[in-house]
């Protein structure tokens, strides 16, 4: 049951930060932010008219241009959908804005700061050996037994 949370919480550790295209080592995972007119020129070939796109930078162009490699997905005859990387070029002018994703430190030290203080508080509740009773009644020490007959 935690797991689930923990994922999600931990997704929120990461956000993008600008960078400038020339600091970017191929295998980066970036996310880039292109022209509407580049996007209309992809549409063809991703299927959809993105202009955010997310890859990792497969090279670079002796005219600036990004090579990324990009996911695209295929349906074939509306039963199956099979993925697949595509390498696009994007060249300097169509390049609006290029991201990395980063750890935010801050982020996550508050997602551990939190799960902390819960597993604290579940540690404390369970060892507290505090009972709920009625006023009057006085609380039963031990375990309840349970007897179900399984022949008459």
């Amino acid at each position: 049951m935690v797991a689930p949370w923990l994922v999600v919480a931990l997704a929120g550790c990461y956000s993008y930060v600008p960078v400038r295209a020339s600091e970017l080592a191929p295998g980066t995972p970036v996310r880039v932010w292109i022209s509407a007119e580049h996007a209309e020129r992809l549409a063809p070939i991703l299927g959809r008219r993105d202009r955010e796109l997310t890859g990792t930078l497969a090279g670079r162009g002796g005219d600036g241009a990004l090579t990324l490699s990009v996911p695209v997905a295929v349906s074939h005859a509306g039963l199956s959908r099979q993925w697949f990387r595509q390498r696009i070029e994007i060249p300097p002018p169509a390049l609006v804005d290029v991201e990395v994703r980063r750890l935010d430190r801050w982020k996550t030290g508050g997602v551990v700061a939190a799960a902390l203080a819960a597993v604290g508080y579940l540690v404390v509740e369970a060892f507290s050996g505090h009972t709920e009773t009625d006023p009057g009644e006085s609380p039963k020490g031990g375990v309840d037994r349970v007897v179900v007959p399984l022949r008459r």
